[in-house]
């Protein structure tokens, strides 16, 4: 089981936890990702590890934020950490086309088990081309990164709707139902599972009085 990734740029040591059930807490507080310095302690579970080295946190950052560089697309920001990396809105800068582009974790990319389960979710998306299915565009490896360029929904995912509107009226929560059902339908029928099925990874267009479609 995987709890935490750490990174290290010259005095920088990042800690990320990787979505592990208990969490990681360092110096008693959980965290989602935090700059390590000397004598910080790290908690997983019943598991502590103390940090000793000459290393700094980072102070505010005067320009934009630094974020992975990749060939032909210009990214904007995150918008997503899952159990396998970080997705960013970018542009593809040949179309200007607007699209998801996920990074994998690099522990998770070095490890054999992990890549093949990258690969296998691309080989997958590769073969469900559906209207109510996010398309892939490409995925690679770059600079050492591996990464998988989608297509970008603009809107929220229905996790995020009920969080910021409450209750979704029957007539809406049967069409989304629906909907996600169409796509449900058509990966069966292509003898695939969806083993991760939520209202997280269900993701809404954007109409112009709010989500519309899924």
């Amino acid at each position: 089981r995987r709890h935490f990734l750490l990174e290290r740029s010259g005095s920088l040591l990042l800690l990320r936890d990787l979505k592990s059930r208990n969490g990681t807490r360092v110096n008693g507080a959980k965290i989602d990702e935090a700059y390590l310095i000397d004598g910080d302690v790290i908690q997983v579970g019943a598991a502590c590890f103390k940090v000793h080295g000459l290393f700094v946190r980072p102070g505010p950052a005067p320009g934009a934020e630094a974020f992975p560089r990749l060939p032909n697309y210009e990214i904007q920001r995150a918008i997503g950490r899952g159990g396998m990396g970080t997705v960013y809105l970018a542009t593809y800068l040949p179309d200007r086309a607007a699209v998801a582009l996920k990074f994998v974790d690099p522990a998770i990319a070095s490890d054999p088990r992990g890549f093949d389960h990258f690969l296998r979710e691309i080989l997958t998306l590769c073969k469900l081309r559906h209207p109510r299915i996010v398309a892939i565009r490409e995925a690679g490896l770059a600079d050492e990164k591996l990464y998988l360029a989608m297509e970008y929904i603009a809107g929220c995912d229905a996790a995020g709707l009920v969080k910021k509107k409450g209750r979704v009226p029957v007539a809406d929560a049967v069409k989304i139902t629906r909907q996600a059902l169409e796509a449900l339908d058509f990966i069966h029928g292509r003898g695939y599972v969806h083993r991760d099925f939520k209202p997280a990874n269900l993701l809404l267009k954007d109409g112009p009085d709010g989500p519309i479609d899924a």
